[in-house]
């Protein structure tokens, strides 16, 4: 309604993201460390903390730039498909089954 096209709206969101991932992350490490015991950084460890912190910003980077090549490149009608039918398949598990989610 503004006037950007798929791309910057796209990029726009994943700044939008990264300030809510990021302070969510912040609060979780002041709870855990700062205020917490830290048993349970102290059970994993911290090398795998940091590998898994950068493993996933790696990947969630890949995603983003594959996303953005998709948004620029195609239309997102199957993705969208994709989502309904995932949200329905959710849904009734957790409703009729309580299995999964």
């Amino acid at each position: 309604m503004r006037g950007l096209n798929r791309e910057a709206a796209a990029r726009f969101s994943f700044l939008l993201a990264l300030i809510i991932i990021a302070g969510a992350g912040a609060l979780e490490f002041l709870e855990e460390v700062v205020r917490g015991d830290g048993t349970n950084t102290a059970a994993i460890g911290a090398m795998p903390l940091i590998v898994g912190f950068v493993v996933s910003a790696v990947v969630g980077y890949l995603c983003i730039k594959l996303l953005l090549k998709l948004i620029k490149a195609c239309k997102l009608r199957y993705f969208s498909i994709y989502l309904w039918v995932l949200a329905a398949l959710i849904f009734v598990d957790w409703l009729v089954f309580n299995r999964f989610f």
